[in-house]
């Protein structure tokens, strides 16, 4: 079972990487811009799990992002002593861009599987991470 899950994160993950690579952007900024794009902010640690990096390397990360203009780090209103990552004027440009091949990625799994099984297999695995 491990195996088959690893094989399709590994195809998709792949598949992903093809789509962004006009942009010349990993992944993973595919995903911590996704995280951001309801202009909520997150805390590292929320980015971190989600992106399934350590917090180091989500630190260096982030860093590099915010050089590039693409995020920001300020102040939570509710907690001074933490930070919150937002999305930068020029990271919501670049998720508009991207973001319609990440819909295109989760349209051909949900015509590939239906919606009903794919929900029931989130569910599932959801479940699984939590066993």
């Amino acid at each position: 079972m491990a195996y088959i899950a690893a094989r399709v994160a590994r195809h998709l993950e792949r598949d992903l990487e093809e789509a962004l690579r006009p942009e010349k952007i990993p992944v993973s900024t595919a995903r911590v811009l996704a995280l951001l794009a309801d202009d909520q902010g997150r805390p590292m640690s929320e980015l971190a799990d989600a992106v399934l990096v350590d917090p180091p390397t989500m630190t260096k990360m982030i860093d590099r992002l915010v050089s590039q203009s693409l995020v920001f780090r300020a102040p939570d209103p509710d907690d001074r002593r933490r930070v919150l990552i937002f999305m930068a004027p020029r990271g919501e440009e670049l998720w508009q861009r991207i973001a319609p091949a990440i819909a295109r990625q989760q349209q051909r799994i949900e015509a590939a599987m239906g919606t009903a099984d794919l929900n029931r297999l989130c569910r599932m695995l959801d479940d699984l991470t939590r066993a």
